[in-house]
């Protein structure tokens, strides 16, 4: 079974799943896939402020849908914000919920 390879053509096929206002919001994003030694990862959605973020939570079920559909080695996302130098991250779960540490 193939294995699809995080990189840019992931990011964009996962893009094009949204309608075209998320697409808009997420095109000022930046992404990052954390790898872990286990195999796992995490998405890192880098928002450009604190008002997409709170936009993009909204569709938790969206975004975990379209990493599965995207990566099969993603088991987290994290929607980040950048506060005094600062990443400041809210992590998910596949199915949306928010992981408390």
């Amino acid at each position: 079974m193939p294995r699809t390879i995080p990189g840019i053509d992931s990011t964009q096929r996962f893009k094009r799943f949204f309608d075209s206002s998320s697409r808009a919001m997420l095109q000022d994003c930046l992404f990052r896939i954390v790898n872990y030694e286990d195999g796992t990862g995490t998405l890192e959605i880098l928002c450009p402020n604190e008002v997409v973020r709170q936009r993009l939570s909204k569709k938790k079920r969206k975004i975990t849908n379209n990493i599965n559909t995207c990566w099969s080695h993603i088991r987290w996302f994290s929607l980040c914000v950048q506060q005094d130098s600062e990443l400041d991250c809210q992590k998910f779960t596949r199915n949306g919920d928010l992981v408390t540490s």
